[in-house]
Parts: C-alpha cells; structure tokens; sequence
C-alpha cells in the first residue's frame, strides 16, 4: 500500500477498518468474516491504485465477500449499498466484487490472525477474561497497518501472549507454535506492535475510536479501560 496508493493515507486506512469492525458488529458477522474482508482490501490496496472516492465501496465490498465465505445468511448487495455514502448502486458492489476477485486470484481461503488464535486457545486452560484480550489485541492489529509484515500466525501468538499475561495466566507451552522458538525476535517485534497498538487506543488515537468503545462494554469485562502497566509483556 505504501508507496502505491495517492490518494489514501495510514490513517484513512485505519478508521475505515474500525468502520468495517463497526459494520460487521451491525451485521452479527462472524470474526471470521470480518478478518477476511480486511485481509482483502489489504490485498487489494497492495496491488491496485484506488481513488479515494471509492475507498469505502471498496471496504464493504470485501467485508461482504468475507460474509459471502463465511456466513450462511450474508446481507445482500443492496444491504451492503445502502452503507456507502456516496449512495452507490448494488450493481457497484458487484462490479468491485468481481474486480477484488481478480486482483486477489479468487484466493479466498488464506489463513487470517483469528484463524489462527481460535487454534492456538484451543489448547490452553484459560480464564474468562484471556479470550477477550486476545480478540481486542487482534482487531487493533487489523486497523494498524504497520502489524501487515508479520505473518498472522505471529500476530495470534503475540495477541495471545499478551492476553494471558493481562489474565494474570502464565503462559503454558501448547500456546506456543511450532518453530516459533526459531522466530524468537520476529514474535518480540509483534508484541511490542500490539502494545503500542494498545496504548494508541487507550489514547483514544490511531483510528481505533469503535474498536476501543465495543471492548469497554461489559460483554467483554471492559477489558479497553484497563492499564497496560498490569500485564506482563515480556517474551521469554
């Protein structure tokens, strides 16, 4: 995206994915699908020039793609239509769906950062609170575009590394990945993306206003309000 798009900013990027998190929450989509669209227009802004006029067309028409993969009742384009606010046609949606199709390789089943969490916590015990700050420190990576150079199996790993340590947990080896051992370094630069991550939201800055305000509601134990200073972060 850097260097190629002239028209869109970092920052633009970010509050359109906190947008996108917002939308799929309105919608009742799974995680799943959420991360998919935004790993989406990542693709898709890393390999195609895009106005800004069209940037949110473009967003919620990867988010419905990611809805189309994995939802059994998806909205329909003229649901998707009516979100945009230059008050697009549904025939648009499906015209950028098909061009997102082609600049992607109509590759749609790439492992994103929650696919991998959801396999690594299913091997740990855990509190109710670990869950939560997993999700949370996964939805800021997605709106930082500086996280993008690690693999997501590396950001799950660091999201649920922090999560245990803010869990007051010791983090047991199942939580580890294979051969992560041997990326020792990469996964230490990861947890220190999240925590800055962390910290721009408690600032209520980095485009992550949605995202911060949806986990301080007690459905997830308002883990947004706490301190970092709690956790213990280091990798050892």
């Amino acid at each position: 995206m850097v260097g190629l798009q002239r028209e869109i900013t970092l920052g633009m990027r970010a509050v359109l994915v906190d947008w996108m998190i917002e939308i799929a929450d309105e919608w009742r989509l799974q995680w799943d699908s959420l991360h998919l669209g935004v790993q989406l227009l990542d693709k898709f802004l890393a390999s195609r020039r895009v106005p800004r006029r069209s940037l949110q067309l473009l967003a919620v028409t990867c988010l419905w793609e990611g809805a189309k993969f994995h939802e059994l009742h998806p909205p329909t384009s003229r649901e998707c239509a009516r979100l945009v606010d230059s008050k697009c046609h549904w025939r648009d949606i499906v015209r950028m769906e098909q061009t997102v199709l082609e600049v992607v390789g109509f590759d749609m089943s790439a492992p994103t950062v929650c696919t991998f969490l959801q396999a690594y916590m299913s091997g740990i015990a855990q509190d109710e609170l670990v869950p939560s700050f997993a999700k949370y420190f996964c939805d800021l990576a997605i709106i930082h575009y500086s996280t993008t150079r690690f693999p997501p199996s590396f950001l799950a790993a660091a999201a649920l590394w922090l999560a245990v340590g803010l869990g007051r947990m010791h983090a047991p080896e199942a939580c580890v990945v294979p051969g992560l051992r041997q990326g020792q370094k990469e996964l230490t630069a990861a947890v220190q993306e999240l925590v800055t991550a962390y910290k721009w939201a408690s600032y209520g800055a980095g485009g992550s206003s949605y995202v911060k305000q949806k986990y301080s509601h007690r459905r997830y134990h308002r883990i947004a309000k706490l301190p970092l200073s709690n956790a213990n972060v280091a990798v050892q």
